[in-house]
């Protein structure tokens, strides 16, 4: 953790729940992550048994959604905190 800058520090000590797994579809955040998803999907085709990073993975709400999709997929992150939550909904 020492090599994480103030902002991710901050962030890191925050990071208790993962929220994106929490959200209503009333709200603007969740609608804004499924609209991401729906473009995301749109661009790149069908994903089924590609292999594919998910870079700054947070708490794997992409990434499941992916899997769900046939993806193989592998997802990285600095947050550790991060990682253990995607690594309970994979």
């Amino acid at each position: 953790m020492d090599n994480l800058s103030n902002e991710q520090k901050v962030m890191e000590a925050r990071y208790v729940l993962p929220f994106s797994w929490f959200k209503k579809k009333s709200t603007r955040h969740w609608r804004q992550k499924n609209g991401i998803w729906t473009i995301a999907k749109e661009l790149a085709g069908d994903i089924k048994g590609k292999t594919v990073l998910d870079a700054g993975c947070g708490d794997g709400w992409y990434t499941a959604l992916m899997a769900s999709e046939g993806a193989v997929v592998y997802g990285t992150d600095y947050s550790g905190k991060a990682i253990s939550f995607a690594k309970l909904i994979i």
